[in-house]
């Protein structure tokens, strides 16, 4: 007898500039009745506490040709973030005087005594697997599709993913906050993956491409695997306790 599996499905991103929340609950296909596959997305600010230049500049009392020359900042410099507005970055150095400063003339600071990362068992190691291989290729074939730059995969935020989605079968939960890791980005803090933006998406279906569709039938999940500002992505996959897979997408934009 073939099982039949429904799409749970959760989706969470951040940017610098927005706040919002949205969650809507629907009737799975083939009559599965509940319980129903939940949808949910959030945006927040970025865990981007500090950015490093990498080369002078000069820090504006706005975004405009005609806005004042505050102060400059040398190559190397690193300064608090406070905010985003438009691709300028507000900022707080030293001298403690707020100024805007170009976003392209920085590169996230790397984080202090990160953790290694420690490897799934049976997992690849640094390679990824063929499951995770066929979701790339899946993701980048929707974004070559919408004329933007396939992702990279990022070894490292690949085992970040790959103990997520274990640590949700594992403790049989289904949410974007770990009762082991706390939120995504908590993990990547922990494990030292620096990001100027970042986001996760959470499937749990039958196979590969059942998620990935599933994934990409959702507004909130789609943005995520179609948001230009992200250019890595770590992917991993475990078996669920029911025969089901778990996938994870982690996204970053550096």
């Amino acid at each position: 007898m073939n099982k039949k599996y429904y799409a749970l499905l959760l989706g969470f991103a951040v940017s610098l500039s927005m706040s919002a929340c949205t969650t809507w609950n629907a009737s799975p296909p083939n009559g599965l009745g509940n319980p129903k596959s939940m949808i949910s997305a959030s945006y927040e600010k970025a865990d981007v506490d500090y950015t490093t230049l990498t080369s002078d500049v000069t820090a504006k009392g706005g975004t405009d040709g005609a806005s004042p020359s505050l102060y400059k900042l040398t190559n190397g410099t690193t300064v608090r973030v406070l905010g985003k507005i438009s691709n300028y970055y507000v900022v707080m150095p030293s001298n403690n005087r707020v100024g805007l400063i170009p976003i392209a003339n920085t590169e996230p600071t790397p984080q202090s005594n990160p953790q290694t990362v420690p490897d799934v068992s049976g997992s690849a190691g640094d390679s990824m697997s063929a499951e995770e291989s066929t979701m790339l290729g899946l993701v980048n074939s929707a974004r070559t599709a919408n004329g933007l730059k396939p992702l990279s995969s990022n070894s490292q935020l690949t085992k970040v993913a790959r103990l997520k989605s274990q640590d949700l079968a594992k403790n049989n939960y289904f949410s974007h906050m770990s009762p082991t890791y706390g939120s995504p980005f908590d993990m990547m803090k922990k494990y030292g993956i620096s990001y100027l933006y970042a986001g996760e998406n959470l499937a749990k279906n039958s196979n590969v491409t059942a998620a990935e569709t599933s994934l990409m039938n959702s507004p909130a999940h789609k943005k995520n695997i179609l948001n230009p500002e992200f250019n890595q992505i770590g992917i991993g996959v475990a078996a669920s306790n029911d025969g089901s897979k778990i996938y994870t997408q982690m996204f970053i934009g550096r």
